[in-house]
């Protein structure tokens, strides 16, 4: 060996690294039989990947409706705030509301009562009129009869 070699040991060795990688690159055979299970882990870990994503998904979207079901729930009690705030400035109170009411189906029962006893006293007078006619035709004819 010449003497240059042996005084630079990390030169030879950097020679040696740089074949080593300029070496092709040679694939590792298949394995008989083993192509199947590697399918079969491969299909494995791609549904192991969309059930991760889609657990994601659903936390997501229950976020979501948890957030929606906070919005409605604010909205309806705002909005029950409005309504009771709408009465309670109209002057009109629940208690004055019911009353009201009440007091409205007393008179429509009153007013239904009236119109009642009114047909009767249109039929009376109808009977009235019905016997004086009568009672002047019979007239009549009695003064005809006697004259």
């Amino acid at each position: 060996m010449n003497s240059n070699s042996m005084r630079h040991p990390t030169l030879a060795i950097g020679w040696f690294g740089l074949l080593l990688a300029a070496a092709p690159a040679w694939p590792q055979a298949p394995r008989s039989g083993g192509g199947e299970a590697q399918k079969f882990m491969q299909q494995y870990q791609q549904l192991a990947a969309e059930k991760t994503a889609l657990q994601t998904q659903l936390a997501q979207a229950k976020q979501e409706l948890d957030a929606a079901k906070a919005d409605l729930a604010s909205v309806t009690k705002e909005r029950d705030a409005l309504k009771a705030h709408a009465r309670e400035r109209a002057g009109v109170p629940a208690a004055a509301v019911a009353q009201l009411t009440a007091s409205k189906a007393a008179a429509e029962r009153s007013l239904e009562q009236y119109k009642q006893r009114t047909n009767e006293l249109i039929n009376r007078f109808r009977d009235m009129a019905e016997n004086l006619k009568e009672v002047e035709a019979d007239r009549n004819t009695l003064r005809t009869t006697l004259a």
